[in-house]
């Protein structure tokens, strides 16, 4: 039997305009999925009965223990600008949240039915990274990146800082170990080509970064082949092709 994790799960505070049916069933479905993956959703359609206190609700954006979720549709830039409706309302209490620290990153504004480009954005989160979720079709890697921003588990993993290569070294020591550096052959992306030369190759060449890793592990076959296996890092299952 697995034990459950005690981690608490993290809060986050849908904002956005209710533009229309659509963009509603949509902020909707998305609050839905992230609750299904681990994270703690407040939002006014589920949060608000009628005869329900809506300011008392829309206080939790300024409430320091959720970050939020803001959805900017161009009617929410404008509203938010304009501090028209609850939107308005919203944004004012958002704006005071960054100003009290000009490097928060407890708003995350995430793009929707907002066709220019760039995208129209309320002045409170000019300059601030956003997700775009325009594309249906592009959607997944947004909503992967949203995902692991909010329980803190990003793909790129800030690496181990090594030490100065010429302390303690002779010249040629050091240039022999930086020519021989495994992270010379190491491509961190997860997407693209990588190109390299074989004959000044180590033997191995690494693809990707933590759990998605994959180390090519290489060898001569011949005077015109090369033989390349592989080992994942999370997996530990080793694959092997003649190429």
């Amino acid at each position: 039997m697995s034990q459950q994790s005690s981690r608490v799960a993290p809060r986050v505070f849908m904002s956005y305009s209710h533009d229309d049916k659509e963009h509603r069933d949509w902020v909707l479905a998305l609050a839905t999925r992230l609750r299904a993956d681990g994270v703690d959703v407040c939002l006014d359609r589920w949060d608000v009965t009628l005869g329900g206190n809506l300011a008392h609700f829309m206080e939790k954006a300024a409430n320091a223990s959720y970050r939020v979720v803001a959805v900017i549709s161009a009617s929410y830039a404008r509203k938010a600008d304009e501090r028209k409706g609850g939107t308005g309302v919203e944004a004012q209490m958002l704006s005071t949240r960054l100003y009290e620290s000009m490097h928060s990153d407890q708003v995350i504004p995430i793009i929707r039915n907002n066709p220019t480009a760039p995208p129209l954005l309320p002045a409170f989160l000019g300059g601030r990274l956003w997700l775009d979720f325009r594309d249906d079709q592009a959607m997944e890697a947004a909503y992967e990146r949203l995902i692991r921003d909010i329980h803190n588990a990003p793909v790129d993993i800030v690496p181990t800082l090594g030490p100065n290569p010429f302390e303690g070294k002779s010249d040629i020591e050091a240039r022999l170990e930086i020519r021989n550096s495994p992270l010379r052959w190491h491509s961190p992306g997860l997407t693209g080509d990588v190109e390299f030369i074989y004959s000044q190759n180590s033997g191995m060449y690494t693809i990707g970064t933590g759990s998605c890793q994959f180390t090519l592990e290489l060898s001569p076959r011949g005077t015109s082949s090369v033989y390349a296996g592989g080992v994942i890092a999370s997996k530990q299952h080793s694959r092997s092709a003649g190429v």
